[in-house]
């Protein structure tokens, strides 16, 4: 599973969705990068594979950062986080 996390402007809190594949998840964050670009400030319609009644839709013009992240198939409970912040809060408190 792949999440696609957006932060866009004067919003505290992300927008992600999740892509089952690699491929369809770059799509998604190449399609965000262009408005990051500047080109494309228009409207920006996301859906969620995971959650399939999930749906986000936003300004291109409005976009601060795209992340994109993975998950291994088997991961364990002691995993990281996504999240821009996940490795800063690591770093700050000496774990690595």
């Amino acid at each position: 599973m792949y999440t696609i996390e957006v932060t866009l402007k004067n919003v505290p809190a992300t927008v992600s969705v999740q892509r089952k594949e690699l491929e369809p998840a770059e799509e998604v964050y190449q399609q965000v990068l262009a408005a990051l670009r500047g080109e494309n400030s228009g409207l920006i319609e996301l859906t969620c594979e995971r959650q399939e009644d999930k749906k986000a839709a936003f300004l291109g013009s409005e976009v601060l950062s795209v992340q994109i992240s993975g998950k291994p198939k088997s991961s364990s409970s002691g995993s990281r986080p996504p999240g821009f912040l996940a490795l800063a809060t690591e770093d700050e408190n000496g774990d690595s």
